[in-house]
């Protein structure tokens, strides 16, 4: 979305990627969805998942990638309200600006992982759940610009954390609300 907007790249070469990405979409479901419907044969039923712990993984791994889509959002509507076009090359080309999100991306991974083994037997409150989220990705794309790059205004670190936390938010009460044969 933010090359198609902010590049200068023409269409056309932005379109000759949709059936790159189109099919990893449609491959990485396909595999979701045949570990999903495994996980629920007649003859799983009473064990649950073959192996739990790396499905809570992948299903971490997966709320952690949507969740890298809600950064995109909120720095759309970041460099909106402060009406500066991004220069994705020169962007695309920094590392350190790259690492940023890989560092989210690894602690939305970790907290997600860590709060689904805690979602299920004490069911905090969704707001409470979504403010923690919040707080996380709006905190460490902010400690991480304020040590490698620039700090971000805090109501600009506010909105590009609040879209990921609101994806990780959803897929974890999504996660939450599994069948009662599938829950530990």
């Amino acid at each position: 979305m933010e090359g198609v907007i902010y590049s200068k790249l023409p269409l056309w070469y932005h379109l000759m990627g949709l059936p790159e990405i189109g099919l990893q979409t449609l491959a990485f479901s396909v595999v979701l969805l045949r570990w999903e419907r495994r996980a629920s044969e007649p003859t799983r039923v009473a064990r649950g998942p073959a192996h739990p712990v790396l499905t809570e993984f992948v299903k971490a791994l997966m709320a952690a990638c949507f969740a890298w889509m809600g950064y995109a959002i909120g720095g759309l509507l970041s460099a909106r309200l402060v009406r500066r076009a991004i220069d994705l090359h020169r962007a695309a080309g920094d590392a350190r600006t790259q690492l940023m999100f890989v560092v989210a991306f690894a602690a939305n991974l970790a907290a997600v992982l860590a709060f689904a083994r805690r979602w299920r037997p004490r069911r905090p409150p969704l707001w409470g759940v979504f403010l923690a989220f919040w707080a996380l990705d709006t905190l460490v794309p902010w400690a991480y610009q304020a040590v490698f790059t620039h700090p971000a205004c805090p109501h600009l670190a506010l909105l590009l954390g609040f879209f990921p936390a609101v994806i990780l938010t959803l897929s974890v009460r999504a996660g939450g609300r599994m069948p009662a044969r599938h829950r530990d």
